[in-house]
């Protein structure tokens, strides 16, 4: 356990937005903020496992977050140092306010866990890539470039950044590319690849990890961007109890004519000029038990919706996961061009 000092990096006003807890929160070293009233009193405490409760429940990122703080946090006077140390292990929390005699922060008493095993991870990127026409005739297509890496590279440098060490994966398509890639890169976690003799889908490489890894496993898409946190991903699906957690993030779509509104006796009600809808859509991330890993059958083609209904249909807890962090899926040849284009922009304002 380690004292914390820096009150003001760790503390915010009910008013802030989710949007910007979330930002002071990946600013700093322990992830979490305690909300504090105009006199610095502690009113509530938000984590990024609350916030992410909170974007399922519906909450905008524009919200304020009072809207999903624990209303009663857990306090401790810094004059009793013991004390407080005592009280933070019998409450099985991660961090402790610690007040003044006035009832003001002073600072925070922080558990420091040890660094959690992350599971092993599969990269599915056996598949053909058609939808990106030319551009992967000749190359797979988790080895087209953004930002003058390839997507693979992007992909497992998040996995390594994450703490994964096993690193599985799925070839069939130009495989021989990805093979001499995998071998000249400078890898931080053991990687292995698993060669599908067919075409098995989204998710039936699956079952020739096989014995090779046991517990909980990654199943990630090999043409997918994105910056979301796998550490939280394995949090969340731990404190929750999840059999199968599923990565969800956001997706507008602008619809490029006017709707009309009219009731069932065809009398026009409104009209709502080029609307933009939003969308849940599965990021293509997903954490499966040991259980669920079990559904997939050697060598039958088998995709990951199936997978999800069988779990659910078996009783399972399948929950969801939202990506509020960067995420693009690399599926037509626009979606690569504004990968780079979101790269360049990143760049740009660094």
């Amino acid at each position: 356990m380690i004292v914390e000092r820096d009150v003001a990096a760790y503390c915010c006003g009910p008013d802030a937005t989710i949007a910007e807890v979330l930002r002071r929160i990946n600013a700093t070293a322990f992830l979490f903020q305690v909300v504090v009233d105009a006199h610095n009193k502690p009113v509530g405490t938000v984590t990024d496992g609350d916030i992410r409760r909170a974007l399922v429940r519906g909450e905008s990122l524009e919200a304020a977050v009072e809207r999903c703080m624990f209303p009663r946090p857990q306090i401790a006077a810094e004059s009793d140092i013991d004390r407080a140390r005592a009280k933070l292990a019998a409450a099985r929390i991660s961090f402790l306010p610690l007040v003044d005699g006035a009832g003001r922060i002073a600072a925070f008493l922080v558990d420091r866990p040890q660094r959690r095993k992350m599971p092993a991870a599969l990269v599915m990127a056996g598949g053909f890539g058609k939808r990106l026409g030319e551009r992967t005739k000749e190359r797979p297509k988790p080895l087209l470039e953004v930002a003058g890496r390839p997507i693979l590279d992007h992909l497992l440098g998040k996995l390594e950044e994450a703490g994964v060490r096993d690193v599985y994966i799925s070839v069939h398509y130009r495989a021989d590319q990805i093979r001499a890639f995998v071998a000249a890169r400078d890898n931080a976690a053991a990687i292995e690849l698993v060669e599908e003799p067919v075409k098995l889908g989204t998710a039936g490489a699956v079952s020739l990890v096989g014995e090779r890894s046991e517990g909980p496993l990654f199943v990630l898409n090999g043409d997918v961007l994105t910056r979301a946190d796998l550490r939280s991903m394995v949090e969340f699906h731990e404190a929750h109890g999840h059999d199968l957690t599923i990565a969800i993030a956001r997706y507008d779509v602008t619809l490029p004519y006017g709707v009309v509104q009219f009731d069932d006796a065809g009398e026009f009600r409104s009209v709502d000029e080029k609307p933009t809808l939003t969308f849940n859509v599965s990021a293509g991330i997903y954490l499966l038990s040991a259980q669920v890993r079990g559904f997939v059958e050697p060598e039958i083609e088998t995709d990951m919706p199936l997978v999800i209904n069988r779990a659910r249909e078996m009783g399972l807890k399948v929950g969801v996961f939202p990506v509020y962090e960067y995420w693009r899926d690399i599926g037509r040849p626009d979606d690569l061009h504004a990968a780079n284009n979101d790269h360049a922009e990143d760049e740009g304002g660094a």
